[in-house]
């Protein structure tokens, strides 16, 4: 009778765990929130498709990576004026670290890549609580 007890309560902890989400991984958490965060990015990739790719990738346990790509050719003071426009807007990113903590991730961090129509970097930047 004991044994028939204490089984039950284990399997009544572990159904419990898993219905809030508290026995979800951290990879499985982060790979949640960069889904949602891709989610919201296709209005914006669908806006600009011929000029600009977006997307939301996972690095680690805690943090995602947004990467921009220019498709089209610009020169020096065209990307000098697109990382000051992408720049300019901290609290987009900070919403993404928002939504980070909401799925549980410890310390969020939102990396946000800016890369010319040649793959070359531009513009690289972290957002944190």
């Amino acid at each position: 009778m004991k044994r028939t007890v204490t089984a039950v309560a284990c399997l009544l902890l572990v159904l419990s765990l898993m219905l809030t989400g508290c026995g979800s991984s951290s990879k499985e958490k982060l790979n949640d929130a960069v889904d949602e965060i891709n989610n919201q990015l296709s209005t914006l990739e669908s806006t600009y498709a011929d000029t600009m790719e977006v997307a939301a990738t996972a690095e680690g346990d805690n943090t995602i990576v947004l990467t921009y790509k220019i498709l089209i050719e610009m020169d020096e003071a065209q990307s000098e004026s697109f990382v000051q426009t992408m720049s300019a807007t901290p609290e987009t990113y900070e919403s993404f670290v928002a939504i980070m903590s909401e799925y549980g991730i410890d310390s969020p961090v939102v990396r946000v890549v800016m890369l010319d129509s040649t793959g070359t970097e531009i513009y690289n930047d972290e957002f944190s609580e």
